[in-house]
């Protein structure tokens, strides 16, 4: 692992997997940036049969859950779209995005 690596992936410094978990899960909780992008990143490992209608297709481990692509994939698209989320619907993405913090260390190249 290179010194570049690790400099542009903070989650690369951490030792074990546990650990990158719990750092995704407290950034999640305290910082938007952390939390859009996560939502953005998991919505971008959706089908573009999922994406496109808001559900859960393949059960391949990646994307959102059955319970959470209707209102997560929506909440993403807002985001893409350039649309600010208000306090209340940022207050239920951060709720719902801490399950996804071990496929985020996944998607970063960390896990």
């Amino acid at each position: 692992m290179s010194e570049n690596q690790v400099r542009e992936n903070p989650l690369l410094k951490i030792k074990t997997k546990k650990a990158r978990v719990e750092f995704v899960k407290s950034r999640l909780q305290t910082d938007d940036r952390w939390l859009l992008r996560g939502l953005v990143a998991i919505y971008r490992g959706q089908t573009s049969e999922e994406q496109n209608i808001n559900q859960t297709v393949d059960h391949n481990g990646v994307g959102f859950g059955a319970f959470d692509a209707e209102f997560l994939t929506g909440m993403a698209k807002l985001v893409l779209d350039g649309r600010g989320l208000s306090k209340k619907q940022m207050d239920a993405v951060r709720k719902a995005m801490i399950k996804y913090a071990g496929q985020l260390v996944r998607i970063s190249g960390a896990g």
